[in-house]
């Protein structure tokens, strides 16, 4: 298993974003957490497979139907902590 911290720019914030990428997570089968950041964007932080991660990464960055995403950045790691389930931090 790998990580993936994915940090998706654009108007991300008060659209249902958060909602959207848990979802998928729950789809794709990959743990970990998303959260607002202050600086207008959202961080997902990650762990599954090559596969499910590959997957989970291409819809989101691809965003919901209310969002509009400028850019994104995604940084593969190896896990320094295990996680269980997904969470949206708020």
């Amino acid at each position: 298993m790998k990580q993936a911290r994915i940090e998706v720019f654009g108007k991300v914030q008060g659209v249902g974003f958060r909602k959207f990428v848990e979802r998928n997570a729950y789809e794709y089968g990959v743990r970990g957490t998303t959260c607002n950041t202050p600086g207008g964007s959202v961080l997902t932080v990650v762990q599954g497979s090559d596969d499910d991660l590959n997957g989970f990464i291409q819809t989101i960055i691809k965003g919901n139907a209310y969002s509009r995403v400028e850019s994104h950045t995604v940084e593969f790691s190896t896990m320094t902590e295990l996680y269980h389930g997904f969470r949206v931090v708020r």
